[in-house]
């Protein structure tokens, strides 16, 4: 028995994008959304007849690497305080089901076994940060390391289901400031400003005062023209990393009008240049200490 016409085209499509050499996890994902969508009448017709099953088979290694959970599900499980306090006590000792329950009863959570079980107790286990073993759950080194990792960081500050963005932004931000443009490369443009307001109202980051300031610049390094002592004044006043012409004016005691009427003299003798400085955002001390453990523990959970 054949795919349907329309099963056999996706089909084909998929074969010609694996052997192509497209990126394979990201068929992989075409692959299960194609079985997630399947009804068939029975799950042995999918192991005898099915064309795409078999391409799951023939490439289950990337399936496993594909279905692990991404960097972000793994961090978004340790902003729950929950799962926090339950590897918290497995650090002690390893403990059942129920004693986990009842010790998190004694702090004011209450759940159900089946509740703690899947909400809780299976995500940690998914993660590896847990394991079971003769009916008690103990912590794995992984799992102790990221909560010493985590423990002190104020995880819990950053926003439930946000995709990871906030600490994209944070880790990238390490590295020095940021303009809006530099990082839509790194958040998609629409959930971008939600990140940034986020983490501005908790005081993670800052935004710089200077979007929209013109800032000017000299084009070279000495004049190649007769310039007249005002005009070589204000050009020698120029530093390498630019100047507002209020700053400028100040420097060299002449009115904002008069260095107006200056620096367009010198940008049509093409010594100067101006540039409308973009924002820039940067991680605050509060951001930075976040930061840090946040970026220890990607390269953990890479490891």
């Amino acid at each position: 028995m054949q795919l349907e016409v329309p099963l056999l085209k996706v089909y084909k499509d998929l074969v010609k994008k694996l052997e192509t050499g497209e990126n394979r996890e990201a068929v992989c994902r075409e692959i299960r959304e194609v079985c997630e969508n399947c009804r068939p009448l029975s799950p042995m017709i999918c192991v005898e007849l099915c064309q795409i099953w078999r391409l799951k088979r023939e490439y289950r290694d990337i399936f496993i690497l594909v279905e692990k959970p991404s960097l972000t599900e793994l961090l978004n499980l340790m902003k729950n305080s929950r799962r926090l306090k339950i590897m918290e006590s497995l650090i002690e000792k390893p403990f059942s089901l129920k004693d986990i329950r009842d010790g998190l009863k004694e702090i004011g959570y209450y759940h159900s076994l089946s509740t703690l079980c899947d909400n809780h107790i299976n995500p940690l286990e998914n993660a590896d940060f847990i394991q079971k073993e003769d009916n008690l759950y103990k912590i794995t080194s992984k799992g102790k390391i990221i909560y010493n990792v985590l423990m002190n960081s104020e995880i819990a500050r950053l926003p439930l289901h946000s995709k990871g963005n906030e600490e994209k932004i944070l880790i990238t931000l390490l590295s020095g400031p940021k303009s809006y443009n530099e990082l839509t490369k790194i958040v998609p443009n629409g959930s971008l400003y939600r990140s940034l307001k986020r983490l501005k109202r908790s005081d993670l980051i800052i935004k710089s005062n200077l979007s929209g300031h013109i800032f000017y610049y000299a084009s070279k390094r000495r004049p190649t023209r007769r310039l007249s002592p005002t005009e070589m004044r204000i050009f020698k006043a120029l530093p390498k990393e630019g100047i507002s012409v209020r700053n400028l004016s100040e420097k060299v005691g002449i009115s904002v009008r008069r260095v107006y009427k200056y620096l367009r003299r010198l940008r049509r003798k093409r010594h100067i240049e101006k540039v409308e400085k973009t924002a820039f955002y940067k991680v605050t001390d509060a951001g930075r200490h976040l930061a840090q453990p946040l970026n220890t523990a990607y390269t953990l959970i890479q490891s």
